[in-house]
């Protein structure tokens, strides 16, 4: 990652008061038409009159639900595959500053959703800019050394994002979630977790692995292979061994 002059750097490394980019906008008012919606307007969605309807049996409804069931874990299994070679995810402490600050943002941006102010910012854009704000705040990034790669990184990464425009920000951001698990499995090194997925782009494939080397200094880890099964997986999967 190309470096920034040493006097700008200098003053975000030592300070690490990071404000959020322009283009990360709050409860700004927005209009949105589905694709779908836009082609029932053009050519009228197709309607079938109750008398042409054909009548289903039980045994239909009950093939339906039972392929359909079939079809959500062989879904689920290679949508998990899937997910560990595209994304990296980590088990946080639940009680670090920067994950609460991310679900409290999630929070906002759900409330902003139910009253449609959410604008057209990407969630997940919102929600990594404010966890790295709020990790670079942090006593964990405090507490580094002056020469530690994750000071130089992330005071480059946050000035090269806060430049970019949204589509371009998207385009480097391109997966971020903190979620916090209703049901936690035994962890004993980390007890009470969250889980952040991530995923970087191009110009900030060197600030991913600066930012994963760091958490692995904090003991948080970063987990490798498919997710194991969720606890709905499990569930379907039983009922179908059941009715065989």
């Amino acid at each position: 990652m190309k470096l920034l002059s040493l006097p700008f750097l200098l003053l975000q490394i030592m300070a690490m008061n990071l404000e959020l980019p322009k283009q990360i906008k709050r409860g700004a008012a927005s209009a949105s038409v589905t694709p779908a919606a836009l082609m029932d307007q053009e050519q009228g969605a197709p309607k079938r009159s109750k008398a042409g309807r054909k009548k289903v049996t039980l045994e239909e409804i009950a093939e339906l639900v039972e392929a359909t069931a079939e079809l959500t874990v062989e879904t689920k299994i290679d949508s998990r595959a899937h997910d560990s070679l595209l994304t990296s995810t980590v088990l946080v402490e639940a009680e670090h500053p920067a994950i609460a600050a991310a679900l409290e943002e999630g929070t906002k941006i759900n409330k902003e959703q139910m009253e449609k102010k959410s604008g057209d910012q990407a969630p997940f854009v919102r929600i990594c800019m404010v966890f790295i704000q709020a990790l670079a705040k942090s006593k964990s990034v405090e507490d580094l050394d002056k020469q530690h790669p994750m000071r130089d990184d992330l005071a480059n990464w946050w000035a090269m994002v806060s430049g970019l425009d949204e589509t371009m920000t998207k385009n480097e951001i391109r997966i971020f979630s903190v979620t916090k698990p209703k049901i936690m499995s035994k962890n004993d090194k980390i007890p009470n977790y969250a889980k952040v997925r991530l995923t970087f782009g191009k110009k900030s494939e060197e600030f991913e692995q600066t930012l994963l080397a760091f958490f692995t200094e904090m003991g948080w880890q970063i987990k490798t292979g498919p997710a194991p099964q969720s606890t709905k997986e499990r569930k379907v999967r039983a009922l179908l061994k059941s009715i065989k």
